[in-house]
């Protein structure tokens, strides 16, 4: 009980025992409080540092306690003063730290520019922290590469820690490819669950984020995010000029809305196509590998082969030319095709 006096528990049982028996003899103590002799030499030692003992000035040898009243008020008093002026210098680290915040707020608003490069995921993810923590209306954004390790893969990961921690309404869209991992279709359940609005598209143009439609994260080299070589030191540009800002936005609106809600089973277009096949042709039809396109997709070579042989079965090519000659006579390279519900 008086241990913010300095008082340990056994102290305080051996200065309430020598009130009792005052004058007596320490060895004496000894029954009267359960102690060895060398715990009540310890805790009288320290009594005495406290001024709660001293030497009698009747019996040589022995201690005596000195009232409470005399000296535990003095005590209280001291800790008293101690515990103000300890209250003083937090005010004033307090105080401190306010001041070491607003300046570097200012230094970073001094020296913010329209665009400002972010080099590394250390960069990057402070500023997520700042981004998360001062918005308020939406969060938005575009990750191609969910399910494969990178920047963007990470940085979607804290994003949904931070937004959810913020309660800010968050739209996001993966690939459709997230839909065949059921560990991350999993992951993604659970953030809808807690009010995180997903959906999926074939293909995604970039990584993006969004901040309050006034602040935009994307990479400095889309290659770093969607090629076949991630890097891990990926760079991101911090772009606030309004009117980027607002053409990236419409950008993101314009895939949200042909995207698909997580929780509904893929759909297929007119020609018996799902958005991943859809768009697999028109890659195709492009000229691209199928490594290329299964960086694009976010699947595996071996998946993309997959599909590759299937379309070809389907079209009755014995080539990739010929698949795509037949792809376009029957209109399956078009990207304007009605989506059946």
């Amino acid at each position: 009980m008086l241990e913010p006096l300095g008082m340990d528990s056994t102290s305080e049982a051996i200065y309430r025992a020598m009130l009792i028996h005052n004058g007596e003899p320490l060895a004496d103590l000894v029954r009267h409080v359960g102690l060895d002799r060398t715990e009540i030499d310890l805790a009288v030692g320290r009594l005495r540092d406290l001024g709660l003992v001293r030497p009698s000035l009747e019996r040589a040898g022995h201690m005596w306690a000195i009232e409470p009243l005399a000296k535990l008020e003095a005590l209280l008093a001291r800790r008293q003063a101690d515990l103000n002026a300890s209250g003083q210098r937090l005010e004033k680290c307090r105080a401190a730290v306010a001041d070491l915040l607003a300046e570097h707020t200012e230094r970073q608003h001094a020296t913010a520019l329209a665009m400002d490069r972010l080099a590394g995921p250390d960069q990057v993810r402070d500023r997520l922290v700042t981004l998360s923590r001062t918005a308020r209306s939406e969060v938005v954004g575009l990750f191609p590469d969910v399910g494969r390790q990178g920047t963007c893969a990470d940085m979607s990961q804290h994003l949904n820690r931070l937004v959810l921690e913020q309660e800010i309404p968050t739209r996001w869209v993966y690939l459709d490819s997230v839909r065949n991992s059921r560990p991350t279709l999993g992951y993604l359940g659970r953030l809808a669950e807690r009010g995180v609005q997903i959906r999926t598209a074939a293909t995604l143009p970039t990584s993006l984020v969004i901040f309050d439609r006034t602040t935009a994260l994307i990479p400095a080299n889309p290659d770093d995010e969607t090629g076949a070589h991630v890097r891990q030191a990926a760079t991101f540009v911090v772009i606030s000029l309004q009117g980027i800002v607002d053409a990236l936005h419409a950008l993101f609106d314009m895939v949200w809305d042909m995207a698909q809600a997580i929780g509904r089973p893929p759909r297929s277009d007119a020609r018996g196509l799902t958005s991943q096949r859809a768009a697999f042709m028109r890659l195709l039809g492009e000229g691209l590998t199928d490594e290329a396109i299964a960086n694009r997709l976010g699947i595996s070579a071996r998946s993309a082969r997959r599909i590759a042989s299937t379309l070809m079965e389907q079209l009755g090519a014995r080539s990739r030319f010929q698949a795509g000659v037949r792809a376009a006579q029957r209109g399956w390279l078009d990207s304007d095709t009605e989506w059946v519900p």
